[in-house]
């Protein structure tokens, strides 16, 4: 029952004036957002409004209700919401919970039970981004469920033909929720049956919603704007943001810098116009038929990896699908994808709407650069860009004619880049 003497909105008011007088940089950030009351199960926010159910609210405590907000404009200026894609909702809402648990913990702010029980079952996820953080969970799932079919195949099999029927239900219910922008409640929208927590577990409260398609290039200057503007007023007020400010800024630059150095060298070629005539194929199969982008386009793209024994798998993959979204945004003629240790070891091309989930390491000799030049020349691919990926641990090769990205690991490895751009994609 919700006390009517202190309403929901009451209690919001109240949280909201705490965070402004004790974290102040966290109460500037919650400005931002408008509150309205939601058909969601406790707070939610999409970057643009925080929803809430009464209910909930009226029965939560202060300091839940304040760290439900803390954790949803943290993640929102982290831009979470505008980062899921195609990931698996829940999965994604613990890799958001798990990203933001040490800004919070620094500031002394309340972790529901649940994200605590996380941090103390997967460890030595500090300062990683939430797209390491989420494929990290998906290789413990994966790792249990192997660890599952041992157990079930050493009792007979009886076990693991339970497992399979359960892996296929699973299966079905995953595709419910799936997909951008679907399988989810919005701020302000109707729930109704698509909710991914139906069937499910009960996740932590506040959660992080993505933002509409319309509002996410807008969403995404907002909230870089947001960030800075609210570490200025914390410290012209008088009031000391603490090194926790300081992080959260650091932290907002360097997971995002890669990526936009990417996207500008990308969306430099990329076409401004569109036609009706040639449909979007990425939106026929769900039945709209929507213009797509004219003209010459982007040419093709090279993404060269360095598969000597230095250069780790799973970071490779990680780094690909990361650039594989990318592309997909922009729409490059082709994807050539070259593996190289001192030869070329092997070579795949595909359209950008038809990237492959994992990339297979084949390789693990010394390092060579200028195969892959030589390799690009004689077969005729003249790229847009190349975004080599290596730890730059060999001879370098002699410059080429087109644009150059070296993808490397640390600061340090990005120092002996011997011409073109270079990003730091962290391990």
């Amino acid at each position: 029952m919700i006390n009517r003497t202190n309403t929901p909105e009451k209690k919001l008011r109240h949280a909201l004036q705490s965070l402004l007088a004790t974290n102040r940089f966290f109460g500037v950030l919650a400005l931002g957002m408008p509150m309205q009351a939601g058909p969601v199960k406790t707070i939610a926010g999409d970057g643009q409004t925080f929803a809430f159910n009464p209910d909930w609210v009226g029965e939560a405590t202060h300091d839940e209700i304040k760290g439900c907000m803390v954790h949803i404009v943290s993640a929102c200026a982290l831009k979470h919401q505008l980062r899921r894609g195609e990931r698996d909702y829940d999965k994604w809402q613990k890799a958001s919970r798990l990203a933001t648990a040490p800004l919070l913990e620094k500031e002394d702010v309340w972790l529901p039970p649940e994200v605590e029980q996380m941090m103390r079952q997967v460890k030595g996820l500090d300062d990683l981004p939430i797209e390491t953080i989420y494929e990290r969970l998906i290789d413990d799932d994966d790792k249990d469920d192997q660890d599952e079919q041992g157990d079930g195949q050493g009792q007979g099999g009886a076990a693991a033909a339970g497992a399979g029927g359960d892996q296929d239900q699973d299966s079905d219910d995953d595709q419910d929720g799936d997909g951008e922008g679907q399988g989810q409640p919005q701020a302000g929208q109707g729930q109704g049956d698509g909710d991914p927590s139906q069937g499910q577990a009960p996740r932590a409260p506040g959660e992080v919603l993505d933002a509409p398609q319309e509002q996410k290039d807008d969403q995404d200057r907002k909230w870089d704007r947001a960030a800075k503007q609210a570490l200025q007023v914390s410290k012209s007020t008088g009031s000391d943001p603490g090194d926790i400010a300081q992080e959260f800024d650091g932290q907002h630059e360097h997971r995002r810098d890669w990526q936009d150095i990417l996207r500008e060298y990308m969306r430099a070629v990329a076409p401004t116009d569109y036609t009706w005539s040639k449909p979007n194929r990425r939106h026929i199969d769900t039945g709209l038929y929507l213009p797509s982008l004219s003209g010459e386009g982007m040419g093709p793209v090279v993404v060269a990896i360095d598969t000597s024994g230095s250069v780790d798998d799973d970071h490779v993959n990680r780094a690909c699908a990361e650039i594989f979204e990318i592309a997909r945004d922009v729409g490059p003629e082709r994807i050539h994808v070259i593996q190289c240790d001192t030869r070329v070891t092997d070579w795949i091309d595909f359209d950008p709407l038809e990237a492959p989930e994992t990339i297979e390491i084949k390789g693990r000799g010394g390092t060579a650069f200028q195969p892959v030049f030589d390799w690009v020349e004689e077969h005729g691919i003249d790229p847009d860009v190349m975004i080599y990926m290596t730890d730059l641990g060999g001879p370098l090769p002699n410059e080429p004619s087109y644009p150059i990205i070296w993808a490397v690991e640390t600061e340090q490895q990005l120092a002996s880049a011997p011409f073109g751009d270079g990003i730091v994609i962290p391990e």
